[in-house]
């Protein structure tokens, strides 16, 4: 694979160890001469009021990354993958948690994962990503902007897995299989 000249950080920044970590990716961006873009989120938080890096603040500027760089747990590799969507922008996922399953890589082998990417070293996957729709009083929605005060429509966006839960009110769960076609949004993964 090319050696990445830019990417772009999204991170969770609720967690401590998002802020804790971010300072010395930036060191080590400049280290290995990279430009490094952060999310209009992330710049407007107060914590980061130090950082000059510029700014991703639309799609169209993540296709211009050679690479995302997601900190956070399982929730945000889902956001940054919703964004990148069919865009060949390849994610390499950072784990700051305790479990998770779409990051591999944790903050005690990061510098030497992100080294290797630098300088080429790694595997472009493809994942699909599926849109998941739970009925609650035979109400059907797969809107993705609904109300939050509104339980009876719940929309979920999945990547290569899905969990069923029965929940102790509920009588029945009924499936349907799905297989990824060629309409299904496909985002790539770093490995």
């Amino acid at each position: 694979m090319k050696n990445p000249k830019t990417f772009g950080v999204w991170g969770n920044i609720e967690k401590d160890a998002f802020w804790n970590v971010l300072p010395k990716i930036i060191n080590w961006a400049k280290d290995k001469n990279l430009e490094l873009f952060l999310t209009e989120k992330i710049i407007s938080d107060v914590r980061a009021k130090e950082f000059d890096q510029p700014v991703i603040n639309s799609k169209e500027k993540i296709s211009e990354m050679d690479f995302m760089l997601v900190l956070g747990g399982d929730g945000t590799f889902l956001s940054c993958a919703r964004a990148v969507e069919n865009r060949s922008t390849p994610i390499l996922g950072i784990h700051l948690g305790d479990l998770g399953f779409l990051a591999k890589v944790t903050l005690e082998n990061i510098f030497q994962r992100l080294d290797e990417v630098s300088n080429g070293l790694f595997t472009v996957e493809k994942r699909s990503m599926v849109k998941a729709s739970i009925l609650k009083n035979d109400i059907k929605s797969f809107q993705t902007n609904f109300s939050k005060n509104d339980k009876s429509k719940v929309a979920l966006c999945i990547i290569n897995f899905l969990f069923f839960i029965k929940f102790k009110n509920s009588s029945t769960i009924s499936e349907k299989s799905f297989f990824p076609d060629k309409n299904s949004s496909v985002y790539p993964c770093i490995f």
